[in-house]
């Protein structure tokens, strides 16, 4: 996922007012993330509603994460940007950046993912997941 369709996500995301405050009925949710076998150092856990309603975005820190959201079935998504070098730097080209952000996640678990979970009001909801 190019940097700018990541960000346009991110945004969509935070714009919705996605986030566990104080949204009616719902459930704790944690767990832990790893990728290439370590813990995620910071990234996002997005979970989005099969019904259609707005997205909900956990953070990831240290490998886990925690908060509350609605019961029901949700496609899974993780994000991380990371500082890469740039492929398409070069001296003489204006404005070019010998970096730029990327999302370190593999496609099959971001912006291709085929991945679901449901969350119960009997819970637990704890999941762990491993990134490869």
């Amino acid at each position: 996922m190019t940097a700018f369709r990541f960000l346009l996500v991110a945004g969509l995301v935070a714009a919705v007012g996605c986030g566990s405050g104080g949204t009616p009925g719902a459930v704790a949710v944690d767990g832990t993330v790893q990728l290439k076998n370590a813990p995620l150092d910071r990234g996002d856990f997005l979970l989005f509603p099969t019904d259609g309603t707005p997205p909900h975005k956990l953070d990831v820190v240290a490998g886990r994460f925690s908060g509350r959201v609605p019961p029901g079935r949700y496609k899974v998504q993780f994000s991380a940007l990371k500082e890469v070098p740039n492929p398409n730097h070069s001296d003489r080209t204006p404005g070019s950046t010998a970096t730029m952000l990327a999302n370190v996640i593999p496609r099959s678990w971001s912006v291709a993912s085929k991945e679901f979970r449901e969350v119960t009001e009997a819970g637990p909801n704890t999941f762990a997941f491993d990134l490869r």
